[in-house]
């Protein structure tokens, strides 16, 4: 008895025997060969059980959200080679349709005269499959529509990724399907093809792959549905999939709820959710058309039209007739039904569009336009109202017209009714400029229309030029090509051609000059590195030769000062570190750092000179070009503002021989260019773009379980751009899935959004102390140096202190910053001598300095008459003319912890750092995992499913007998995002979200002498909590350090200010008293192993210095009573 569908005949034709095998047709009857040896050449589809099929990808008439990209993953990868031409139409009106979305293809061969020798027309169409079914599916079930008779091929894969694009490693299996004109149903099974069971687990791909024999070919895919092996794997997948949309659906009816739409019970519980699910979004469009009222109405008066104009009458009636409908759905107050009552909703979002249509005829181009007047601490909106950017990043941007993935209106209706402002806009520079000299208009076309219908919402505008760049700038400047090849991280440099870049920006300039809700320009564009491959700068010869002409001109052209700035060093390394006679400026053979035999990176942030030149001229290049591109800008928009990004690099993505955390020279910009944030939200860099101004914002972060990095960076007064709406759903974006629903995790997104877009900063109150706190420089761009800002902020809160930051060299250029501060505190080690300099004749306020005194930037020793003590004892500050700087430590012994550590993951109780996990945890099994490393998915998209959780990492470590005595240090370069340790069962330590930039900060945790087993085995545990995207210890060191005890004494020493022991890093400097001036003050000393003494904390009249050169610290002692005692002399 033949299965249900099979055709004997078909079946026959579909073992005809091939050319290269004349016993093929006898092994595929048996179905004996694997994949790779055979393939049938028409499949038949495969007998199933119904109760093995659950959906996947189910479009329904009038139920689907009206913004669900269903078909987005299969739409977002498709390949087409050999010049075959693809037509996509991802149908789908805007609103309820009355039939289901489908995806239509149309795939055809080249035209004639475009058809490629040696590269046949192929396309590759295909998608992830839902990561929740993969290891349970014995296959997919698709249903089509093919215009006329043909063919496709089935093909599976393993080990996929998609991370933005779809990474595919192996073909397990392919079937090729005949089509009939008209409806198909094709099941497809993974063993299909002769793949055995255990393989077929392993499948988490599908594509459908049409080769040259197979085109022409044009069909609709109407919907998939998933095959499960086993019939309860389906019932569950089916029930999970349901209870998820019913929670998605809750989640909507909160945010509603928050956004003036409370419908209560009215959109029904459970199932009967699922069966009201547009009265949801009709009542999500009237929100977006309470945002619309409002903002046109604001623009309308701040023009001073008449109250008595009949337009305001006519927006009142329009607004009357919203509060109505938005009733009827609060109240269930209605007999109409769903297409009745969304005919009502579109008609009045038509006559509320007709009505912007006259208004904005009625305003001129300046009463509808974002201008931005130098003198305003922040932006602003057309109607002077101050402006807040919260956009999230419209991803419908990055993709060409007409290939299915285009914007559509109710994405911006979507955004407005979450609460939203702005929205992020990249312009992708490949599609806009992919000539050199020539945009797309197809592509500025999509562009002016997402801009225009963002105006009709009240949403300003970021200009993100972003990449991937065109093939012909990746190539280079001619003449002066790239020595590598630009892969990877190196295809995002843009320094190296910054004349075609800035080109770029003046003619969109020119283009988009007239476009009136244009907020700003992100400079000089996304996330673009200096040069982080393993040759750093020198793969491109036109950044050795800015390079090179910088240096000339710093140096005056005198290369004897340049040869003495680089050879006052006493490192061991130091003739490799001097400039060699080989070296020139006029033929650009000078070589940056990484390049002179340092040991490591952190030999060469020690030690090396150049390092400090290096980051003085990405300092100057970066305020150069940022400056340069606004005033391009200007030539068309005389208003126009740049929000700047840093140069990328020093994070573990840097390749390069001498990593640079760019970070460092976040606020050092040209004219008209404000410090923006990436990645920085709520962190010390959103702190130093807040003590310039408020035109900042946060340009790129995900929002998952993110309220609380929200609110700090709102208190602060500055915007973010939430990643992202939307490439696709999962990890990493706002929506849960193709299907556009909010996720549950961001949430608090438009619960806070009024707070978000009207809360500003009050002014401190009167008699509070401000304090200005400088980072330094140097070390700020250095990785693999500890930021000893630590807790600082803290710790003057608890003083009840306005605090605010800036960056060394910044004052150095502009000392005006500071003045008006009751205090300054900064790091002195490795310090530039101008800061001194600024800081004795641009301040009069008291100054406390700390850290080590014998290395200034260039790291030239106090031996040779450099470094902060010899600079402070030549400004007549604290220190005596014949001041000496020397070690008071050597490098401190240390246990080396890098390697694998037992890891394991488990839920977490909150998604916040109060609430502590459980300890000892509940663990049956461990796995291995590196340390230092990242165990998180993200990577540019994220993932669909990240590492969100708890993981546990656990240690044995044997500290030396020889130890005992020795205070111990647990120390961890950066753990993303919160950390609890444990050592042999008791807690030492745990940093959490009141640490600025808890992510990237260093950790280091005291461990109490009593809890050691000196000699013996003990016991590590880490529980590291991941919120969102990757996470983990990820940065070394990780390591065990181990010193002399040190004690800190107060003179004079009393009950209130008892010995206590302190924690000094290696290198940390020890003064003899008679380096110190004869009028200045010791309120602290040092009580060393050996009973020596020295100054600890010095006064010198409004001069401070401490000997500390850890990071600040909340519950030291040592800190809280320096810094208490500091604050106490201002007046």
């Amino acid at each position: 008895m033949n299965p249900p569908g099979f055709n004997r005949s078909e079946f026959l034709h579909s073992i005809s025997m091939p050319e290269k095998h004349p016993l093929h047709w006898l092994i595929a009857i048996a179905f004996a060969l694997p994949f790779v040896a055979i393939t049938p050449a028409f499949a038949a589809s495969a007998p199933v059980s119904e109760k093995q099929i659950a959906p996947w990808i189910a479009p329904e008439a009038g139920r689907d959200s009206p913004c669900a990209r269903i078909y987005d993953g299969f739409v977002r990868h498709i390949e087409a080679s050999g010049n075959a031409v693809v037509t996509v139409d991802a149908t789908a009106d805007d609103g309820f349709d009355a039939k289901p979305q489908t995806l239509r293809l149309e795939l055809a061969p080249p035209p004639p005269g475009r058809k490629i020798p040696g590269k046949p027309p192929r396309v590759l169409v295909r998608s992830v499959l839902p990561h929740e079914a993969v290891g349970k599916l014995a296959g997919v079930r698709i249903h089509l529509t093919a215009d006329a008779p043909g063919e496709i091929t089935v093909q599976f894969f393993e080990d996929a990724k998609d991370n933005g694009s779809l990474v595919l490693h192996k073909t397990r299996t392919q079937s090729t399907y005949a089509l009939v004109a008209g409806k198909n149903t094709l099941t497809c099974l993974f063993t299909g093809g002769g793949l055995d069971a255990a393989k077929a687990r392993k499948i988490n791909a599908i594509g459908f792959f049409i080769a040259e024999k197979q085109l022409p070919l044009a069909f609709s895919l109407d919907h998939i549905s998933l095959v499960f092996r086993e019939e309860s794997d389906a019932r569950t997948y089916s029930s999970d999939l349901r209870s998820r949309r019913i929670q998605k659906l809750e989640t909507m009816v909160g945010w509603l709820r928050e956004r003036g739409a409370p419908l209560g019970g009215n959109s029904g519980a459970g199932i009967e959710r699922l069966r009201n699910e547009a009265l949801l979004w009709d009542a999500a469009q009237l929100v977006s058309l309470k945002e619309q009222h409002d903002y046109w109405q604001s623009l309308a008066q701040h023009a001073k039209i008449s109250a008595n104009d009949p337009l305001f009458a006519a927006l009142a009636t329009l607004e009357k007739t919203r509060l109505a409908e938005l009733r009827q759905l609060e109240t269930g107050n209605t007999s109409l039904s769903s297409a009745a009552r969304r005919t009502r909703v579109n008609a009045l979002q038509a006559q509320t569009d007709a009505w912007i249509d006259t208004l904005q005829k009625r305003l001129t181009p300046v009463q509808r336009r974002w201008t931005q007047r130098d003198e305003s601490l922040t932006f602003l909106r057309p109607d002077g109202q101050p402006y807040r950017m919260f956009a999230p990043y419209f991803f419908r941007a990055i993709y060409l017209p007409g290939t299915g993935k285009d914007q559509r209106a109710w994405d911006m209706h979507y955004l407005a009714a979450l609460g939203f402002n702005g929205i992020r806009l990249p312009v992708i520079w490949a599609k806009l400029e992919p000539v050199r000299g020539q945009f797309d208009a197809a592509y500025l076309e999509m562009l002016f229309q997402i801009m225009n219908e963002a105006e009709r919402h009240g949403l300003g505008i970021s200009i993100d030029l972003h990449w991937p760049y065109p093939d012909w700038f990746l190539r280079g400047k001619p003449g002066q090509e790239p020595v590598v090849k630009q892969a990877g991280a190196e295809k995002h440099n843009a320094w190296h051609w910054t004349e075609a870049l800035l080109d770029c920006w003046d003619r969109l300039g020119q283009t988009l000059r007239d476009v009136p809700n244009i907020v700003a320009f992100e400079v000089p564009g996304n996330e673009i590195p200096l040069g982080r491959g393993a040759k750093g700068i020198t793969a491109y010869p036109t950044l050795v030769e800015k390079w090179s002409a910088w240096l000339k001109t710093h140096y005056n052209n005198d290369r004897s000062a340049l040869a003495a700035a680089w050879s006052q060093s006493t490192a061991p390394n130091a003739a490799s570190h001097a400039l060699q006679p080989g070296e020139n400026w006029d033929d650009n053979t000078i070589l940056p750092p990484g390049f002179q035999g340092d040991a490591n990176a952190d030999a060469a942030y020690a030690e090396n000179p150049r390092f400090w030149d290096f980051i003085l001229w990405a300092a100057d290049l970066q305020e150069q070009f940022t400056g340069d591109i606004v005033a391009a800008l200007r030539k068309s928009r005389p208003d126009a503002t740049g929000v700047s990004q840093y140069i990328m690099g020093g994070n573990h993505l840097d390749r390069s021989p001498v990593p640079t955390n760019f970070q460092s020279l976040t606020t050092y910009v040209g004219p008209h260019v404000f410090p923006g944030t990436h990645y920085g939200m709520g962190g010390n860099q959103a702190r130093k773009a807040a003590a310039l101004a408020l035109k900042s914002y946060d340009s790129e972060q995900q929002m998952e379980n993110g309220e609380a990095r929200v609110r700090r960076h709102v208190e602060l007064g500055l915007g973010f751009c939430p990643f992202a709406f939307s490439a696709r759903g999962g990890g990493g974006m706002l929506m849960s899935d193709d299907d556009w629903y909010l996720k549950p995790e961001v949430a608090h997104l438009p619960r806070m959004a009024d707070w978000i877009r009207t809360s500003w900063p009050a002014a401190p109150a009167p008699g509070t102390k401000r304090v200005a706190v400088i980072e330094n420089t140097r070390q700020a761009a250095a990785p693999g140096v500890l930021n000893t800002l630590g807790d600082i902020f803290s710790l003057l809160q608890e003083n009840k202190v306005h605090a605010d930051l800036f960056e060394s060299l910044r004052v150095i250029r502009d000392p005006a910053l500071i003045s008006g501060y009751d205090a300054v505190i900064t790091d002195v080690s490795y310090a530039d001598d101008r800061l001194l300099d600024v800081l004795k004749r641009h301040n009069k306020a008291p100054v406390l300095l700390y850290g080590r005194l014998d290395r200034d930037a260039y790291a030239r020793s106090a031996a040779t008459g450099y470094g902060p003590a010899a600079t402070l004892a030549r400004l007549g500050i604290l220190f005596a003319p014949a001041a000496t700087a020397n070690i008071l430590h050597a490098e401190a012994d240390s246990l080396d912890l890098s390697g694998q550590w037992d890891w394991a993951l488990v839920p977490s109780p909150s998604a916040n750092s109060k609430n502590a996990p459980k300890y000892p945890p509940s663990i049956a099994r461990w796995e291995p995992r590196h340390v230092p490393g990242f165990w998180g998915e993200a990577t540019l998209l994220g993932s669909l499913k990240y590492s969100i959780g708890d993981a546990w990492h656990r240690k044995t470590v044997v500290i030396p007998k020889a130890w005992e005595g020795r205070k111990l240090r647990l120390e961890m370069g950066a753990v993303d995002d919160f950390d609890w340790v444990w050592f042999n069962g008791r807690r030492i330590g745990h940093t959490g979200e009141e640490r600025s930039n808890w992510w990237t900060a260093s950790r280091e945790y005291n461990i109490p002498s009593d809890l050691i087993r000196w000699g013996a085995a003990n016991e590590i545990l880490v529980c590291v909590r991941n919120t969102a995207d990757d996470g983990g210890i990820w940065k070394a060191p990780v390591q065990i350090s181990g010193m002399a005890q040190t004690l800190l004494e107060w003179n004079p020493l009393s009950a209130a200010a008892p010995a206590t022991p302190v924690a000094l890093a290696p290198l940390a400097t020890f003064l003899g008293k008679s380096a110190l001036r004869p009028d200045a003050r010791i309120a602290a000393e040092l009580r060393l192993p050996d009973g020596q003494r020295a100054p600890a904390l010095v006064f010198h009249h409004n001069w401070a210095w401490w000997v500390g050169n850890t990071a600040w610290q909340q519950g030291s002692p040592a800190d809280e009573a320096v810094l208490k005692t500091f604050l106490g002399i201002i007046p």
